[in-house]
């Protein structure tokens, strides 16, 4: 098959007439990340083609995240004339909403391209955050493409129709039509504040990390990945995407990951074979169960919280394949390690009366149907949450025209393939923005005369060193300012040691420690009595995990001996191959010496402990920050070199 073949196949994923596109409305894959790769890689298909060129005139219909990159995206490619209709404002679900984490990569887990966290696309890339974040950096870029590319005209607040001919979009008081060439529906999976439900919406703010430290019964309707998001953030203490990251990256739950990968193949096989959802569920339930990981379970143990959680499904369906293996996994490991968690597989037959709004701890009842078991037959409770799914968008009688169309059948037979989101069809420089659009996007390298070293109080003292200055603030604007704040100072390697040891007698179970080790003298007797105070709070149930960058000659062998010594005492020790480790620290311009200790709490709390001894010996600077921002910055460090292990 010739690209040309290939292009018009992938352009039948999304096409639902001559010149009427969906884009990811009946996708299986289902992500931000994965609207945005479909876009790009739907835009090139039809450039490549010959369907669109520069004269083309493209309507889209939506103007969130789908809709903003298509429109981008032809723009780069040199089209004229684009406009994008969008009824509310832009990306009016996610603006605001702190309680939800989102994440490019994460959901791919058990696959290795989870490891990832950092989108690497021509425009609006993210990396994993709250969703109201990743909204305000997107809006943001979006105001700087829109500066840039008058071709791109804004429609908000303007409800638009696809004609009953297929060949124009009518907006506003639906007098107003406007002709176009190509016309995406870019109206995104749903609006869960659309169905017959009144509560709020999966990503409006909410209490429920509040309310679940009491000891309550909190009842979730719907077994969806949205209803078992809430499961997890009413049972896990501190639950996000980093606290899930970092556990996943252990050496056992590598491995673990394999064995996922593999119980995976044969549900997808089963699931292809039209076998019963409930002996898929039974397939993935059995072979969870034996899976033994005990360090992954022992942490997930350690934030488990006192309140009782039902969920309620329609059927006896306790693992779907459709959801993700991600949530399928740890909701198997919050099965088997907590009591007072329900599974039922019931009809709720009081169900409008439990869905009106409710913000607070009621005493309320949930009536089910059809339950011999007198325990389950009407079940007391604290707080109803329902996540019942969004009203797909073309599901509406706006959309009459494109529900019925014949061709929609085909659609969502081709995209239970999942292949429109997953990797790009184009090459890296497709989409290249022209340089000055790419400096004020930022991604350009950053110009070391605009460092004013005496912004960053010698934490790196030699000019060497400002491009890892630059690692640390990049997009933050930090140089200036957090940097110059330190919450403590350190001026010789003994008091940063110190340091570390006045914090070490505190830590308890549930704490964690991750470290990078560059060259130290490894039989002085400061380092000596700080790794022996390492030792201490692993027995108490700390856990630590420690990257050292391997040296050179006899430093080498002293150091051998010490991650020897550490394995044997608990401490998970890495070491990063020595030409990695040395392509590393020289493309950073890092000192032989640099390292750190990142220092989490149970309640999530972090801080960062960072040192640096200059190369000619003439000075060290140690620094403490508890900034959240630059916390994660040296979490991501730390992860990359991770990747990098022997």
């Amino acid at each position: 098959m010739n690209k040309q073949e290939t292009y018009s196949n992938f352009i039948k994923h999304f096409r639902v007439d001559k010149n009427i596109f969906l884009l990811g409305q009946y996708e299986k894959r289902i992500t931000i990340y994965s609207q945005q790769l479909r876009a790009l890689n739907l835009i090139h298909a039809l450039i490549e083609t010959g369907e669109v060129d520069k004269t083309s005139k493209i309507g889209i219909l939506g103007g969130g995240i789908g809709g903003l990159t298509l429109a981008y995206g032809f723009a780069i490619k040199g089209i004229k004339e684009i406009v994008v209709y969008e009824e509310n404002k832009h990306l009016f679900q996610t603006w605001g909403s702190s309680p939800r984490w989102i994440d490019p990569f994460l959901y791919s887990w058990p696959k290795k391209e989870w490891i990832n966290d950092q989108t690497k696309l021509p425009f609006f890339n993210w990396s994993c955050d709250i969703a109201s974040n990743v909204s305000k950096s997107f809006l943001k870029e979006h105001q700087i493409l829109n500066s840039h590319f008058d071709a791109v005209v804004i429609k908000l607040k303007t409800k638009g129709w696809v004609d009953e001919k297929l060949s124009q979009i009518v907006y506003g008081s639906r007098s107003d039509k406007k002709q176009f060439d190509k016309i995406f529906l870019a109206t995104g999976f749903g609006f869960d504040g659309k169905t017959n439900d009144v509560q709020s919406t999966y990503w409006a703010a909410d209490n429920l990390a509040m309310l679940s430290n009491q000891k309550k019964h909190f009842y979730i309707s719907g077994m969806g990945d949205g209803g078992i998001a809430n499961l997890f953030r009413l049972k896990i203490n501190s639950y996000d995407f980093n606290m899930i990251r970092s556990i996943l990256s252990t050496d056992e739950m590598l491995a673990v990951s394999s064995e996922i990968i593999k119980i995976e193949k044969k549900a997808k096989q089963l699931y292809s074979r039209k076998t019963e959802l409930t002996l898929i569920s039974d397939f993935i339930q059995s072979k969870y169960n034996e899976i033994e990981c005990p360090d992954f379970d022992e942490e997930i143990a350690s934030r488990l919280k006192d309140s009782t959680v039902s969920i309620q499904s329609l059927e006896d369906i306790r693992y779907n394949v459709k959801a993700f293996p991600l949530n399928r996994f740890l909701l198997s490991r919050i099965f088997k390690l907590d009591e007072k968690i329900n599974f039922l597989p019931y009809a709720i037959l009081n169900l409008e009366d439990l869905k009106k709004p409710t913000f607070s701890l009621s005493d309320q009842k949930v009536i089910h149907e059809g339950v011999m078991d007198d325990k389950f037959k009407e079940v007391k409770i604290d707080f109803f949450i329902s996540r019942h799914g969004p009203l797909k968008p073309l599901e509406s009688e706006t959309f009459d025209p494109i529900s019925n169309h014949n061709d929609l059948n085909k659609i969502k037979a081709l995209n239970l393939l999942d292949v429109t989101g997953r990797e790009k069809l184009f090459k890296r420089n497709y989409f290249e923005p022209n340089k000055g659009l790419k400096r004020e996007l930022g991604l350009t390298k950053k110009n070391k005369s605009k460092l004013d070293p005496t912004k960053t109080i010698k934490f790196f003292p030699k000019e060497q060193n400002y491009s890892l200055i630059r690692h640390i603030s990049e997009e933050l604007e930090l140089a200036s300012t957090e940097l110059e704040i330190p919450n403590q100072v350190f001026n010789t390697e003994d008091d940063y040691l110190k340091g570390l040891m006045e914090i070490l007698p505190h830590l308890t179970k549930g704490c964690k420690i991750n470290a990078v080790c560059g060259d130290k003298e490894w039989n002085s007797e400061w380092v000596k009595k700080y790794f022996e105070m390492n030792y201490d709070a692993v027995s108490r149930g700390v856990k630590i995990s420690r990257i050292f960058l391997l040296q050179k000659g006899n430093k080498r062998i002293e150091q051998n001996k010490t991650i020897i010594e550490q394995e044997r005492n608990g401490v998970s020790a890495h070491k990063v191959e020595d030409k990695i480790g040395s392509k590393i620290m020289t493309e950073n311009q890092m000192p032989s010496t640099f390292g750190f200790a990142i220092i989490s709490y149970p309640n999530d709390t972090k801080s960062v402990i960072v040192h640096d001894l200059s190369e000619d010996n003439d000075g060290f600077t140690g620094v403490k920050f508890t900034s959240p921002i630059l916390v994660k910055h040296y979490l991501d460090m730390w992860f990359t070199l991770f990747n990098y292990k022997v």
